[in-house]
C-alpha cells in the first residue's frame, strides 16, 4: 500500500513527534523501577520504529503496530535473560500507540 503525498506528510510529522519524544524521555515519568535501563530500551524502541518507518510506505500507526507485534513475539520466544528488553520495547510501542498516535 503506497502512501499519498498528504499521508506521507502526516507520517513524517509522526516521525518528528517520535524523535521529540525520544529527546524528552529523560524528563518523563513513564519509566518506573530501573529508570536508566527502561529509558534506554524506550529509546531503542523508538529508533527501531523510526528505522522500520524509513524502510516502508506503511502509515506510522501500522509501523508501530507491526513493531509491537514483533516485540511481543520476541519476548515470548527469547531466553529468560533477554525477555525484559523485548517486553519493555513492547510496552514502549503500546505507550506510543496509546498516547502519541491517537
Amino acid at each position: 500500500m503506497k502512501l499519498s503525498d498528504l499521508e506521507r506528510r502526516y507520517a513524517e510529522n509522526d516521525a518528528v513527534l517520535l524523535i521529540r519524544l525520544k529527546n524528552e524521555i529523560d524528563n518523563s515519568k513513564l519509566c518506573k523501577n530501573d529508570i536508566f535501563l527502561q529509558r534506554s530500551y524506550y529509546r531503542f524502541a523508538i529508533d527501531g520504529i523510526l528505522n522500520d518507518f524509513r524502510e516502508t510506505d506503511l502509515p506510522m500507526r501500522e509501523v508501530v503496530e507491526n513493531y509491537r507485534n514483533k516485540m511481543d513475539k520476541y519476548a515470548c520466544e527469547a531466553p529468560e535473560k533477554t525477555k525484559l528488553i523485548f517486553s519493555i520495547c513492547y510496552d514502549a510501542a503500546t505507550w506510543i500507540l496509546d498516547n502519541l498516535l491517537i
